[in-house]
């Protein structure tokens, strides 16, 4: 909370933000990932993290990580989006994401 309170009293814009008004976040909802190859990612998350495999289309996975809170699964989400015709694929020096850890 000490955090949230420095960014409020730097004028930030979000005052209407839930936590601003005394509604707390419980847990994880989704971490979703974009892929190159969605098979290869498949195998990897099932057979070497372990996670249960939810359901599968063919451009998206989604995993099972553990019970969330209020009744929500925390899940993993995998997408490829190499089908689409503005995609450029992935790019490590431009993703937001820096790493995920399971516990």
């Amino acid at each position: 909370m000490p955090m949230l309170r420095r960014f409020l009293a730097r004028g930030s814009s979000c005052q209407h933000h839930p936590l601003t008004r005394g509604t707390w976040q419980y847990g994880l909802g989704e971490i979703a990932l974009r892929v190159n190859n969605l098979d290869a990612m498949q195998e990897f998350y099932e057979e070497v993290i372990g996670l249960q495999l939810m359901t599968r289309v063919p451009n998206c996975a989604f995993f099972r990580i553990a019970d969330g809170y209020g009744g929500h699964t925390q899940v993993l989400a995998l997408f490829d989006r190499s089908q689409n015709p503005n995609y450029h694929g992935t790019d490590a020096a431009t993703s937001t994401v820096d790493h995920i850890a399971f516990e």
